[in-house]
């Protein structure tokens, strides 16, 4: 927490003294006229022509990478260029910047940034902005002065939100600001200033009322759907063990006594599980730590699941799987959201997808009830096939389908004992991948 004040502290001075620098040197420059109004200014920027405006919008477009203060920016414009063509040049110099960033999300490592710098903001926000209504929600983002502008681009450009919603939204939640600073930075000086200034506020304050009010009031809701969504996600919450065994330790793991007296008479079932991994083109729903596939369940039945990244160590891993029943062997995008996803798949994936790669196992499985948990032991052996390449399966699970994750540590302790094992952190998805990358 120091480090974080000092950073801010430090970086306060870094703007302070660039600033100072700036002003000093513009004060003792020859070609500086010394201005006592904004139409002094405005006669020297006139000298520059066609240039002054230029440099303008340039320089808001790249303000991310300057780390220019961006309320500078917005008071300047009406200073320098009168209150009509300021809202001009502030509304093409904010669009740049936001596209800038929109780009910077959407090619330039997006999904990176919000991962690593995004914190609860950045996850909050993500959510916010998939599924329908976008153009109303980024005019929202726009307007409400608490949401950052460059992180919201940022946002937009990872989830992919079609850059016409998004360019119509940002024009359109910054033009009451535009017109409010230009005005304002005008008036400076005049006896317009506490008009310009009531109109600022109004500017900024009746969005931020308004976004009170109704979070307020849907406080209710909000709280009734975290409690939905708690209830579901403990529902359809994955936990796993994965472990890495030889044909011999998985022989002698079978007939270990603790083993033998955990598996349930009756319980051993074996059959094939085919599965195919999809993804869309520019493989958004990756993008969006989501791995999809269609499994032919080898009893007749078929099913699409969705998985979310998972939490993993020492081969423990925790993650939502929502798993929905298919007529036939085909991917079906709709349906996720009423069973915890929160949105469609199909909004991610508008254009549909492919196949990535097919994983086919033969699977035998058994039921443990150890410890008063409920595990179902699963030993995979097949391969990952994807275009010529193949990446041999032979791993076993322990999946935990009711009960405590100490009942599931306390059992591989006891295996690891008495078996050489070691964990696997790698999901199948993540293997094809690697697969898929390596063609």
């Amino acid at each position: 927490m120091k480090k974080k004040y000092l950073y801010l502290l430090l970086r306060v001075l870094v703007y302070l003294l660039v600033l100072g620098a700036i002003l000093y040197g513009l004060y003792e420059s020859p070609y500086n006229p010394h201005p006592h109004s904004a139409e002094d200014i405005r006669r020297w920027v006139v000298g520059f022509g066609v240039w002054a405006p230029l440099i303008y919008v340039a320089v808001y477009t790249i303000r991310p990478l300057l780390l220019f203060p961006t309320l500078l920016l917005n008071l300047s414009a009406g200073v320098l260029f009168g209150p009509w063509w300021g809202i001009l040049f502030l509304l093409l110099g904010g669009f740049g910047c936001a596209s800038f960033c929109y780009l910077l999300g959407r090619f330039g490592g997006g999904c990176w940034l919000l991962r690593n710098f995004g914190g609860s903001w950045g996850e909050r926000l993500t959510h916010y902005l998939v599924g329908s209504g976008s153009f109303k929600k980024m005019i929202i983002l726009r307007t409400v002065p608490i949401f950052p502008y460059d992180p919201v681009s940022i946002i937009a450009g990872s989830v992919r939100l079609p850059f016409k919603i998004y360019a119509a939204a940002t024009v359109l939640g910054m033009l009451p600001g535009a017109i409010a600073y230009n005005f304002l930075a005008d008036a400076f000086g005049t006896p317009r200033f506490y008009a310009a200034l009531a109109v600022t506020l109004l500017a900024f304050g009746i969005p931020l009322v308004w976004w009170q009010k109704n979070s307020a009031s849907q406080a209710l809701g909000s709280l009734k759907i975290s409690v939905k969504a708690v209830i579901i996600m403990a529902k359809n919450t994955e936990i796993e063990l994965k472990l890495l065994l030889s044909r011999e330790g998985l022989e002698k793991m079978l007939q270990l006594d603790f083993m033998q007296q955990a598996m349930r008479p009756d319980s051993y079932k074996k059959r094939r599980l085919v599965s195919t991994y999809y993804d869309t083109e520019d493989m958004a729903l990756t993008q969006h730590s989501i791995a999809y596939r269609v499994r032919d369940k080898g009893d007749g039945s078929f099913e699409a699941t969705v998985k979310t990244s998972k939490q993993s160590k020492d081969g423990l891993s925790e993650r939502l799987e929502l798993n929905l029943p298919l007529q036939e062997f085909k991917p079906e995008l709709n349906g996720f959201a009423a069973l915890g996803l929160g949105y469609e798949l199909s909004e991610l994936a508008p254009a549909g997808v492919k196949a990535l790669f097919t994983v086919d196992v033969e699977r035998i499985t058994y039921i443990l009830d150890y410890a008063g948990a409920v595990i179902e032991l699963a030993i995979d052996k097949g391969a990952i096939h994807c275009g010529g390449k193949s990446d041999s399966i032979d791993e076993v699970e322990f999946e935990l389908m009711s009960g405590t994750v100490d009942a599931l540590l306390e059992l591989k302790e006891r295996i690891a004992s008495q078996v050489e094992l070691r964990a696997e952190e790698r999901s199948k998805f993540a293997r094809g991948l690697a697969l898929l990358r390596a063609q």
